[in-house]
């Protein structure tokens, strides 16, 4: 059914309803999804009652009864016929109605008001302003909460809180530089009035969009220095609270420089503070990263789990969460998890929200990266593609050095040299990166680009950057980069490989050490185990891990002889060629979808119109018809009903 249908429809069904009634609808129309309580006070109980009588308003068993209309498409085809005019008209009577008190409502309904407000220019209170800032700020609608924000007077008491709002919707958007430009801009002498804790939040959020920046580490350092002294010149509960902001705030600022060492106990000591759940779980969304690093992989991947458990059921609003993120996903990928991290990102991006429109590409980007490390390469050259794209928008945790390392990675084994060296330039022109992870990664994957591409010195570059993350105490990263100088033909690198995997855990971490030994341990014992890590890496679906372990396996059993080892690893290379022909062949049915041209069609298949599709995943219409018209291409079908037949979506 099109939308000109549906429009009719509706026409034809309110053309038989009298003037008032249409009048309640009009108003009704703006009001959306708002407690029965805001319903009547806005439109009279008379009206309520008509409404719901007449079968166009309905009311939820929640807390607070809300109500919306029955049918979503009448009320949107009532709102998109109103006037600008008579849409503000609308909106002042329903700011004079309305009682409102700033601490007496949820934070939702804080925010319908000011949207009301906004769209209709209406003078808003400098409370309700910062509070529906800070509303829009959790449910990543940055461009509410800056014109919320903005409303605030510069010289109102609440002005540095609004420009802390002002600086972390800039954050959001990925415009560092903009960010810690509002919040310098608060004068010394109004930032010297602040209590302690105040200023340790403004300093937070300074050193939280700093850290991104390149050359500002002295600028970071003097920050966090400033709010140190403040808090040791504050006392009794201004001190506590203070001390929590400023702690949030060391512990990111080493986190993305990597110096887990110097943090990693003072967070486990915060990951346990039961007084304030926030701030324990923003705590332990940095930890989850640090035990990563660490070689505490299965650690981190458990509590990663219990932030989002219980996030969820105290609704809590992490502002750490891609710390959390990052680190569950290096987490799956370092310990050799593989399938699971591809099932956890291919449903964040099935089941993505207006959220992850502002993370600008950076689940795309894991997806990729996931796909590289597994050596899947057209896949990750084709979702790493999607990722450049929306990086170039949104340079989202400055990962565009990271997306073009990663590409000319798989481009180079893929032997397409010219793209590969393509994006060798562009990860080049975009870096050094300064965070740890993006620089480790970076480094890693342009090394495996230059090896690929015959570069004699790519071992030695791998070998340097696991090096630098040994001493710097992050074994994790370091055992990913020493494993991948040894698949690559570094030669003495056993012995080191195996000091960094023993301080890791997982799957991953255990066949290099057996790999490792197989290499080292003398007579004819190790060809066995060169196979049995073959066996267990194919298990596992470690492709890398497995022919190269199989490759060893067959050489080790030449040097001893053992006609009935070779023969075994003989018939597993075999088995690894026929799987990479079946891989590469393009027979009948092999379909390439992007994950969001996935999304988009499992969505169209459940019987989802395009612009409910379009609103569940933050993106306009017109995206989401580009969306179809490239899976129909790619399918060789011309209508929504033939999507029902590829069951494999």
């Amino acid at each position: 059914m099109t939308d000109d249908v549906l429009f009719d429809l509706v026409e034809s069904r309110l053309a038989r309803e009298s003037p008032q009634m249409r009048l309640n609808l009009e108003k009704f129309s703006l009001l959306k999804n708002v407690p029965l309580a805001v319903a009547i006070q806005g439109l009279g109980s008379d009206a309520v009652t008509a409404l719901e009588e007449h079968g166009f308003m309905a009311i939820a068993s929640d807390h607070s009864r809300t109500v919306s209309f029955a049918e979503p498409f009448v009320g949107e085809t009532v709102r998109n016929q109103l006037s600008p005019s008579k849409k503000a008209d609308y909106f002042r009577e329903f700011s004079g109605n309305l009682s409102f008190d700033v601490a007496a409502v949820s934070p939702q309904e804080v925010l319908t008001f000011a949207s009301w407000m906004n769209e209709a220019g209406l003078v808003m209170e400098p409370d309700l302003a910062v509070a529906a800032a800070q509303t829009a700020l959790q449910l990543s609608d940055p461009h509410l909460a800056l014109a919320c924000a903005r409303l605030v007077p510069p010289d109102h008491p609440l002005a540095v809180q609004a420009a802390q709002k002002r600086s972390r919707a800039h954050y959001l958007m990925a415009d560092y530089s903009k960010a810690a430009e509002v919040l310098e801009a608060v004068e010394t002498s109004v930032l010297e009035t602040l209590s302690a804790a105040d200023y340790a939040a403004w300093s937070m959020d300074l050193a939280t969009a700093l850290v991104w920046l390149p050359g500002t580490r002295n600028r970071v350092d003097e920050s966090i220095e400033a709010a140190a002294l403040r808090v040791e010149q504050a006392s009794g509960d201004d001190r506590m609270e203070a001390e929590k902001f400023y702690n949030v705030a060391r512990f990111e600022v080493h986190a993305n420089r990597g110096e887990f060492s110097q943090v990693l106990e003072d967070l486990k000591i915060a990951s346990k503070y039961r007084h304030d759940r926030v701030y324990r779980l923003n705590c332990c969304c940095l930890l989850t990263m640090a035990l990563t690093a660490t070689g505490q992989e299965l650690e981190a991947i458990k509590l990663s789990q219990e932030i989002l458990e219980e996030a969820e059921r105290f609704d809590v609003v992490l502002r750490m969460q891609g710390w959390q993120m990052y680190g569950s996903i290096l987490a799956h990928i370092w310990s050799g998890q593989w399938s699971r991290c591809e099932k956890i990102l291919q449903h964040g991006i099935d089941y993505s929200n207006s959220a992850l429109h502002y993370q600008g590409g950076v689940i795309e980007l894991a997806l990729g990266v996931l796909y590289a490390f597994a050596g899947r390469d057209m896949e990750a050259a084709e979702i790493l593609l999607v990722a450049a794209a929306q990086l170039e928008v949104r340079n989202t945790y400055t990962s565009s050095e990271m997306v073009y390392s990663a590409l000319a990675c798989v481009f180079a084994r893929l032997e397409d040299q010219d793209q590969a060296r393509r994006y060798l330039q562009l990860a080049k022109d975009f870096g050094p990166q300064g965070m740890w992870v993006n620089r480790t990664l970076s480094d890693y994957f342009q090394a495996l680009a230059a090896h690929a591409l015959g570069d004699p010195t790519a071992i030695a570059r791998l070998t340097a950057t696991a090096e630098q993350d040994l001493s710097a105490g992050r074994p994790a990263p370091a055992a990913n980069g020493l494993r991948a100088a040894v698949f690559c033909g570094g030669s003495g690198l056993e012995e080191r490989l195996e000091e960094a995997a023993q301080s890791c855990q997982g799957e991953l971490a255990a066949l290099s050490i057996g790999l490792a030994r197989a290499k080292r341990v003398p007579g004819d014992a190790a060809p066995r185990m060169a196979l049995d890590v073959a066996t267990q890496a194919h298990g596992r679906e470690l492709v890398d891990l497995e022919r190269y372990a199989t490759e060893l396996a067959l050489e080790l059993a030449t040097t001893t002889g053992d006609k009935r080892l070779q023969r075994e690893a003989k018939t597993g290379l075999r088995g690894l060629e026929w799987a990479d022909e079946q891989k590469n062949a393009q027979g009948p049915g092999v379909v390439a979808l992007t994950p969001r041209e996935l999304q988009v069609a499992r969505q169209a298949i459940r019987g989802m119109s395009n612009r409910d599709i379009a609103k569940k995943i933050g993106v306009s219409v017109r995206t989401v018809e580009g969306h179809l018209y490239q899976v129909f291409a790619k399918l060789g079908i011309t209508s929504r009903t033939e999507l029902e037949k590829w069951v494999n979506l």
